[in-house]
């Protein structure tokens, strides 16, 4: 029973992943969509720690949950499942934002680590335009593999922030 409900929750937190990457670039590529979100709020802290995972504004909360909300109602998707993927996400973009070595080639493979989420808050305009999956590095991987990379210099958040944008 507990690899069904594994099974059943692997399924919505794959989609929510590859959503919420998609949702992450168009944030950052269209300043009008970094400034309607409030993105800025959550690219202000100058390390990573694991608090500033749930530094967002409402509105990038929003943009981010509606949809795995609206499809899961859509398709019947079974309550434990959308709680498991909920808890999967939670983790997984804490410890992506955590202060951690986490240099395991499984973990750098398919979730995303703080070494490579490091970049995407990078003061470097073009470092910090990578790295959009916050949970599974996979679609990065799949979608954008030029810019994947990890990083080793300290995180700090206000990048360039060229016509409004990251």
């Amino acid at each position: 029973m507990a690899w069904t409900i594994a099974w059943k929750a692997a399924r919505p937190y794959a989609r929510c992943c590859c959503r919420y990457a998609r949702i992450h670039r168009a944030i950052h590529r269209f300043g009008w969509f970094w400034r309607l979100s409030g993105h800025g709020v959550h690219h202000a802290f100058h390390n990573l720690h694991a608090l500033s995972v749930s530094a967002t504004h409402p509105l990038e909360t929003l943009f981010l949950t509606l949809p795995m909300v609206l499809l899961a109602g859509l398709f019947g998707a079974p309550a434990e499942a959308v709680a498991g993927a909920v808890v999967l996400l939670v983790v997984d973009g804490t410890l992506a934002h955590a202060n951690l070595r986490m240099d395991t080639p499984v973990v750098n493979w398919l979730f995303t680590s703080s070494n490579q989420h490091r970049r995407h808050h990078s003061q470097v305009f073009e470092d910090s335009n990578s790295n959009y999956a916050c949970n599974a590095i996979l679609w990065d991987r799949l979608f954008a593999p030029t810019a994947l990379m990890t990083w080793n210099r300290p995180a700090s958040a206000l990048a360039n922030r060229r016509s409004g944008r990251c």
